[in-house]
């Protein structure tokens, strides 16, 4: 496989991972969990595991929701959507066909 193959399949590769992980950090269900957790239902263990697994596993550096405050917890998902949109803006400005088409002119 040439090399602007394997990258251009790196970067597709990289966009879908990153609009996977957008789409998950809007779910509803992540919504729903995290109102519950913070807005006056008893803190279960369960629903803390759960969300703690969600979010550790869509915020490499998150780390527990234990003495975080829902606003706390909003702004650490708007942060990190706000990185990964910058990321997927390049990846998606990035026309590989078209600078390859250039250097070859």
């Amino acid at each position: 496989m040439p090399a602007t193959a394997q990258i251009a399949k790196i970067l597709a590769d990289h966009e879908i991972q990153i609009k996977y992980t957008l789409a998950n950090l809007t779910d509803s269900h992540l919504r729903r969990g995290l109102f519950a957790y913070f807005g006056g239902s008893p803190k279960t263990e369960e629903l803390k595991i759960e969300l703690n697994a969600i979010l550790s596993g869509l915020i490499p550096s998150f780390q527990n929701i234990d003495n975080l405050t829902m606003s706390d917890i909003n702004k650490i998902i708007e942060d990190q959507k706000r990185d990964l949109e910058a990321k997927l803006a390049l990846i998606s400005g990035n026309n590989l066909a078209a600078l390859m088409a250039e250097r070859k002119g």
